[in-house]
C-alpha cells in the first residue's frame, strides 16, 4: 500500500515537472493530453552588445551597439526599440541606424553622458522573420569619472 501512494506521489511529481518544463521552455501545453506543442519561433539572444554589462570606466561619448546573426534591413531597425539613461542625465535621445555590417545595430545619443553616473540600456525584442524572435536586452554600464 505504501508502495502504491510512494509511486503515485512521484507520478505527480513528474507530470508537474514535465509541464514546468514545457511552460519555461516556452511552449503550448494541452492540459487534457500533457502533451507539448513547440512554439512557432525559437527564443534566441544577441551574439554581442557594446558597452558591455556592468562595465566601468566607459567614455562619455560612447555608442550603443547590439549585433545580432542574421543580415538585417531597415525594416528589423525600424521595429526595434533602444531606451538609453543616465541617473544623472536623464533619458538620452539619439539615432538608430544599421551598421555596414547589416548585423550591427547602432545607438548613437544626441548628448554625452555625464562622467561617474550609471547608465541603464533597454532594447526590445526584435523579431527577425515569422520564425525567429531575439529576446530584450537590458543592462548598466558605468561612465569614467574623467
Amino acid at each position: 500500500m505504501r508502495k502504491n501512494k510512494i509511486m503515485a506521489s512521484m507520478a505527480i511529481i513528474v507530470v508537474i515537472l514535465t509541464l514546468s518544463a514545457c511552460i519555461s521552455a516556452n511552449t503550448n501545453v494541452n492540459p487534457d493530453t500533457a502533451t507539448s506543442l513547440p512554439t512557432a519561433f525559437p527564443m534566441l539572444a544577441a551574439q554581442y552588445f557594446s558597452p558591455l554589462s556592468n562595465a566601468d570606466y566607459v567614455s562619455k561619448n560612447t555608442t550603443i551597439a547590439v549585433r545580432y546573426g542574421p543580415t538585417l534591413t531597415s525594416q528589423n531597425v525600424a521595429g526595434l526599440s533602444i531606451i538609453v539613461q543616465g541617473n544623472l542625465s536623464g533619458l538620452h535621445n539619439g539615432q538608430t541606424f544599421l551598421a555596414n555590417d547589416q548585423k550591427t545595430i547602432i545607438f548613437k545619443p544626441n548628448q554625452s553622458f555625464v562622467p561617474g553616473e550609471q547608465v541603464q540600456v533597454s532594447v526590445s525584442s526584435l523579431r527577425f522573420d515569422a520564425e525567429t524572435l531575439y529576446t530584450a536586452l537590458n543592462y548598466t554600464f558605468k561612465v569614467a569619472a574623467n
